[in-house]
This record gives C-alpha cells, structure tokens and sequence, in this order.
C-alpha cells in the first residue's frame, strides 16, 4: 500500500501492515509526550495535580469517540491526574446532552481519572448576532433559554462524581475583530459590556446552588430521564 499525502492514521479505512506501523507511532509520540509533560512538571511541582492538555475536536458521538484517535490512546491519558476537554452540546442532534454526558463518563472510565469540562457553552438568536456556521447547532432561540442551557448542563455535572470543574465559554462575545467566522453570543455580557440579564439570572442562582450541594456518588448518567 502506498501512504496517500500528508499520510496519518485516519486517512486509510483499510487495516494493514502499514496502518499498524501508524497506529503505533501514534501510541508512542503522545506516550512520550505525555511522559516528558508530567515527568517535567512534577519533577519542580510534586505537590499539585499535573491536568492533560485540553482536547477538544467536533466530535459528538460516544461511537466515533472509541473508534477514533481517543479510542487508540485513551489509555495513556491515564499519565495525567485530572482529564481536560472541550464539548458543546449540539442543539440540532437528537439526544444531544446524552451523547456528551456519555463522553465525559467514558473518559473516566477509560482513565479512572475525574473530568473537567473545559470548555463549553451556547448562543441564542434573540442577541441579534449573525452567528457564525460552525455556532448554529449551539443556538437556541433567547437568552432565558441560554440561561435554562446554563442550569442543565452545570447542575448535571455538578451532580456527576467524576466531573470536577466545568468552564462557561465565555465572558464576551468576541470574534467579531477576526471576522465573521468567528461571530457568535457566547458572551455573559453583550458587545456593550451589558449583561444578558435573563441568562445571568440562572447563572447567578446556579452557581450559588452548586456550591451547596451534596453530591451521591450512586448518582449515575443512566439515572436521568432523557425522554427517549
């Protein structure tokens, strides 16, 4: 077989002996990666916990996950103390909020190490923003809808054992300054520096009740009515 341009692993849907070679390369540069990270880091700082890399990528299956570049080193992830990655929810698929809490349940299981949702958040119509392509399927109509977003997504992780830390994205809207790409309401406040006022109403009351809340480890994905 004879490796195509710009050659890597997921370029070939056939297995073979050169495929091998790739998939096992690719074990050994992020294994060595990894190691060399977190070799360096708590050579200096033995005393805090070393977080892996924030992966992220448009990938919302728990399916596509395993069979993928994760599925192949997932393993080695188990190197960091605590597992960092980037998932929205994506509004246009069905059963949205399951396929990404199953995602973030794998990586525990994979890892045995607690997740933190690094990175994510949602838009909403009613901003009056052109919103970027790549932003539709985070977008709901209005900001209490944002805000509704906001409370299922943080109290459900916040009632998940193996989440430990979760990240709005974010403070401002941002992007328009890079082009129109990048346009989207990501913001707690708008362009004017006003809050959203129906969205920061949740978050306020969320944020408040997270930090009181008293967590069952029995408490299991499976355990929530996704209505399906």
């Amino acid at each position: 077989m004879v490796a195509p341009k710009n050659v890597r692993p997921g370029a070939f849907k056939e297995k073979s002996a050169l495929t091998d070679d790739l998939y096992a390369f690719e074990r050994h540069f992020f294994g060595t990666y990894y190691k060399f990270v977190c070799g360096a880091i708590r050579s200096v700082d033995p005393h805090h916990l070393v977080v892996s890399n924030r992966h992220a990528g448009e990938l919302f299956v728990l399916e596509t996950w395993k069979k993928g570049f994760f599925g192949r080193i997932v393993d080695l992830l188990s190197i960091f103390d605590l597992i960092d990655v980037n998932l929205y929810p994506q509004l246009g698929r069905n059963h949205h909020v399951k396929e990404r809490l199953q995602i973030l349940e794998w990586l525990n299981q994979q890892t045995g190490r607690p997740i933190m949702n690094g990175e994510c958040g949602m838009a909403a119509r009613s901003s009056g923003i052109a919103m970027a392509e790549w932003w539709q399927p985070k977008t709901v109509d209005t900001q209490a809808q944002r805000g509704q977003g906001y409370r299922n997504i943080v109290s459900t992780a916040a009632n998940l054992s193996f989440m430990v830390g979760f990240q709005w994205f974010k403070w401002t809207n941002g992007g328009g300054h890079r082009g129109s790409v990048y346009r989207r309401n990501a913001g707690l406040i708008n362009d004017e520096n006003k809050p959203y006022r129906d969205m920061i109403t949740e978050v306020i009351a969320v944020n408040k009740a997270v930090r009181n809340i008293e967590r069952s480890a029995s408490f299991k994905i499976g355990d929530i009515d996704f209505g399906d």
